[in-house]
């Protein structure tokens, strides 16, 4: 995953304040960044950071950052409000990687009312989904290993609250291989 990485939430206002993605992969070089995680979904839906020019804009990042030996991730927000969109949602993270040919996936479960919808149903459904893209063949993926960030699901204190994501553990990375084809 990287020794430093930085996010990016929204990639065309850090066009338009770089002005170029070149500059966007000079400026991570030289403050010794290993790896870009880039917002490319949110629930079942793609990310602006993955549509029209924007789109356009992230395959050229993603040439010019791998060429500097730095790392792109995407990252989607899932909402699972079922297990059949939990499954959805995973699947499209699974497809934007190897669309835009980037390192690994990321999942940032945060378990407020306003992300993660689902319970321990729709978290398995989704995590199965986004394990069931990890494992595919290694050249689906540009690098063998995809990352998870955890959440835990199993404690709701009622059934109109989510899961209370786990602070201690909710940025540490796992690190999952993918087998050999």
């Amino acid at each position: 995953m990287g020794q430093r990485s930085i996010y990016i939430w929204k990639l065309k206002d850090v066009l338009d304040a770089e002005g170029s993605t070149a500059r966007i992969v000079a400026k991570a070089q030289q403050a010794s960044i290993s790896a870009l995680w880039i917002k490319v979904a949110d629930g079942a839906s793609r990310y602006a950071n993955v549509k029209d020019n924007v789109g356009n804009a992230l395959h050229d990042l993603v040439a010019k950052a791998h060429d500097k030996d730095i790392k792109v991730w995407g990252w989607q927000v899932p909402h699972c409000d079922s297990t059949t969109i939990a499954k959805k949602e995973g699947k499209l993270l699974g497809d934007l990687a190897t669309e835009f040919g980037l390192d690994g996936m990321i999942t940032d479960a945060e378990g407020t009312s306003a992300f993660f919808h689902g319970g321990l149903p729709e978290a398995k459904a989704y995590a199965t989904a986004v394990r069931q893209a990890a494992d595919m063949p290694a050249s689906r993926l540009r690098s063998p290993a995809t990352t998870f960030r955890r959440t835990s699901v199993a404690g709701r204190r009622n059934s109109r609250r989510s899961p209370r994501s786990a602070t201690s553990t909710t940025r540490r990375p796992i690190t999952a291989p993918v087998p050999a084809s």
